[in-house]
């Protein structure tokens, strides 16, 4: 039996699993979760990877020299503790009250790490000194390595953080049945927006190509 190693940026994990459920005779799917920037310097150190989809499509693009596909788009939101109750309305003084501690990815290990900084810079148009608050009281989360589990979830429930900003996408599946947690989206001033990409490492093996397209046509 053929077997199929996919890299995806935790994100994009979902879709993966459910296109490879069905899957193909005598194809054999192993799918590797992380950040996109944790997983990218795994397959330069020497991992076997034969698909990688992630955040950034210049990353994908220095892994491979094949082409690259968009497959997507997500943008940036917060996780945050119910007890908070933010709103998007309220979200910046949630943000930036001392008393809460903020997570963010490293940069970097994702670019949304990097995305997070550049929400920080746009909530100075919203508030004075916001920029550099939210900058200084930022927390570097690790998003653990493949098939880790929901470490931003576990973050806030545990008390190491109060909220974390991340890909609206890393947090969908977290908040169905979870009353403890809140999904909030930026406000419009706040948003930023990535662009995730999809590439075929292996050119030689046709059942790496199929798995890609499958992804494309999704």
């Amino acid at each position: 039996m053929e077997r199929v190693t996919i890299y995806a940026a935790t994100s994009l994990a979902p879709v993966f699993e459910d296109m490879t459920a069905a899957g193909y005779a005598g194809v054999e799917y192993r799918i590797v979760t992380g950040p996109t920037g944790t997983l990218a310097d795994e397959i330069r150190n020497g991992a076997d990877c034969d698909v990688f989809a992630g955040a950034g499509l210049d990353i994908a693009d220095g892994l491979s020299h094949g082409p690259v596909a968009a497959v997507g788009r997500s943008r940036l939101a917060i996780l945050a503790h119910a007890r908070l109750k933010a709103a998007s309305s309220n979200i910046l003084d949630r943000l930036i009250d001392p008393q809460v501690k903020l997570g963010v990815e490293a940069e970097s290990a994702d670019p949304s790490g990097q995305c997070a900084r550049e929400v920080f810079r746009r909530a100075e148009i919203l508030r004075k000194g916001a920029h550099k608050k939210l900058n200084e009281k930022a927390i570097t989360l690790e998003n653990g390595t493949a098939n880790s589990g929901d470490t931003f979830a576990d973050a806030i429930l545990d008390g190491k953080v109060d909220a974390v900003l991340t890909w609206e996408t890393n947090l969908r599946s977290t908040i169905p049945g979870n009353r403890s947690l809140d999904l909030i989206p930026l406000p419009e001033v706040l948003q930023v927006e990535g662009e995730f990409g999809v590439t075929v490492l292996s050119r030689e093996r046709p059942d790496a190509w199929r798995t890609a397209f499958s992804l494309l046509s999704t």
